[in-house]
């Protein structure tokens, strides 16, 4: 995945201790925050009057431009061992915390269409936030983020696919596709998941 020097600048607007490296291969360095969930939206940096909701998160993180996953996105690792840390004086496994067995985070389960039409700015401003704002979480409240999350693994793939046959059930020939795409229903998912309706 390539970044702009311009996709850059705008991350470094929301979280100004990242940077890129020399061979801008690696998006690396600091990701520190302040975030709000109000009941129904992550918040990145809210403003003072929620200042009594807000918990923080500091992050050392790697995100390999190069080294692609299995939906074709970045890997993403935390290097400063905060997430090992906990999961160890907590007797969590690693695995509940989304970490890959390699180390890896689990950001999430892509459809095809999400991830061809992903972007740096949108992968970290919004994917990789979501991820850590959801440790800093756990790690504040011990209990796990209100805005949800699929389980780790083959489950969480199989829980949204059913998630987007559902979604589809009562979705308009011209709405928004449920695929995350961006293309109307018509225009992209309505063959292929048609036939599959009568199962959900």
């Amino acid at each position: 995945m390539k970044v702009t020097d311009e996709e850059i600048t705008a991350i470094q607007n929301h979280f100004p201790d990242l940077y890129l490296n020399k061979e801008r291969s690696k998006i690396i360095g600091e990701l520190s925050f302040s975030a709000h969930y109000d009941g129904k939206q992550l918040h990145l940096n809210p403003p003072k009057q929620n200042e009594g909701k807000v918990f923080h998160g500091y992050y050392e993180i790697e995100v390999c431009l190069n080294r692609l996953n299995g939906y074709g996105l970045p890997f993403v690792f935390e290097t400063g061992g905060k997430i090992i840390k906990f999961s160890k004086k907590n007797n969590i496994h690693p695995y509940d915390l989304h970490l890959n067995g390699d180390g890896s985070c689990c950001l999430g389960i892509f459809t095809r269409e999400e991830s061809a039409t992903m972007t740096v700015n949108r992968y970290i401003l919004e994917i990789i936030f979501s991820f850590f704002a959801g440790q800093a979480f756990v790690s504040t409240y011990k209990v796990k983020p209100p805005w949800g999350e699929y389980t780790h693994g083959i489950r969480g793939e199989a829980e949204k696919n059913i998630e987007i046959l559902r979604n589809m059930k009562n979705t308009g020939r011209n709405d928004p596709c449920p695929c995350g795409s961006g293309l109307k229903y018509k225009k992209c998912c309505i063959d292929r998941y048609q036939p599959f309706k009568w199962r959900v």
